[in-house]
């Protein structure tokens, strides 16, 4: 949570009990998608507070959807491909 705080302080500025929940449920959404290292699910916490809770289903961001879908790639290999996939987007 402390990380999250000192990244998006703006967004982390609500009740406690309030942000516990909403991490509580973007890990448990990560783990739909087959990410379940520490690491990654930071990774997908960092863009669910980055871009909003629910990002994977914004329809400007339906690539993302595609990668989390995609059964031949473990978490790791998905949050890798976003990371890769936003910094060839904004390095043009």
């Amino acid at each position: 949570m402390v990380h999250l705080k000192n990244m998006f302080p703006n967004e982390t500025d609500v009740d406690e009990a309030f942000l516990r929940r909403r991490i509580q449920g973007g890990m448990e959404n990560a783990e739909q998608f087959g990410i379940v290292i520490e690491a990654d699910i930071a990774r997908f916490l960092e863009y669910s507070f980055y871009y909003h809770q629910k990002f994977y289903n914004a329809p400007d961001l339906e690539w993302i959807q595609d990668i989390l879908q995609d059964e031949g790639l473990d978490g790791t290999q998905k949050m890798d491909k976003i990371d890769s996939h936003l910094r060839l987007s904004t390095a043009t």
